[in-house]
């Protein structure tokens, strides 16, 4: 059954929050994405003082602090309620914005660059998402989802997902589609990535089974509360690894 955290956030088996033990393999996993995107960031925006980042579906804020201790200027936008009000209470500083990333209330072209991880499978109106992100994003737009194949064997392309927080979940073909009209009206290019589990993880579930398998199903194994963000390894996509790959990041 959902819990809270110590600061009443409620943990929802969705959101992902830090400094729960049973939460430590799904939050190193979106820490291990929101540090490479910020180093990808960083890379992009060398030199440039104070750029501005948008996090669209902030969550819980980690994210977003992150990226305000790298010294950029954060605005965190999150539809619901209670994680904008813990998002402002717990990272004091952060711009915290509540509102729907498909309308959002900005000028265009307010921001340098735009974070949006593990959203894209919560949304109902992908297309205007997607158009929102872009139009408000002078740089580089960062997109995180499970890739539905991993995540969700067995799940067919445009079937509903048995997670009752996700709309839909994609393949990097149907990402593909997804992106290709808003590429073309922009003249931007996609660049996609993988995200799987590097060495110490791997070696562990060749003795024990699927790690997040056995946490969906209630286990906890002691060796998840030792994962850290560097037992990840994200790398361009191949063909190859495709049923590797339990994210997919596409940088636009």
């Amino acid at each position: 059954m959902p819990g809270s955290q110590g600061s009443g956030l409620p943990i929802t088996g969705e959101r992902t929050v830090p400094d729960v033990a049973e939460e430590n393999y799904w939050f190193r996993r979106h820490e291990a994405c929101y540090r490479w995107a910020l180093d990808h960031l960083t890379g992009h925006f060398r030199g440039t003082l104070r750029p501005t980042v948008l996090d669209a579906g902030a969550g819980e804020g980690f994210g977003s602090a992150m990226a305000a201790d790298r010294g950029y200027l954060v605005t965190a936008v999150e539809l619901d309620g209670l994680a904008a009000t813990h998002a402002q209470r717990r990272y004091r500083e952060l711009g915290v914005v509540r509102a729907n990333l498909v309308a959002l209330p900005v000028r265009s072209d307010a921001f340098d660059a735009c974070l949006s991880l593990q959203v894209i499978e919560h949304i109902w109106d992908v297309p205007s998402y997607l158009a929102e992100l872009l139009r408000c994003t002078l740089g580089p737009v960062i997109l995180s989802t499970p890739n539905r194949p991993v995540h969700s064997p067995g799940l067919a392309p445009g079937a509903k997902p048995s997670n009752v927080f996700h709309v839909r979940e994609y393949d990097l073909t149907e990402l593909d589609e997804l992106l290709r009209p808003h590429l073309q009206a922009t003249g931007r290019r996609a660049a996609h990535f993988g995200v799987r589990h590097g060495p110490a993880i791997s070696e562990w579930e060749e003795r024990n089974g699927s790690l997040p398998a056995a946490l969906i199903s209630g286990s906890v194994p002691e060796f998840a509360d030792a994962v850290q963000q560097t037992d990840f390894v994200i790398e361009p996509f191949t063909r190859e690894r495709a049923g590797e790959y339990l994210d997919l990041v596409s940088v636009l």
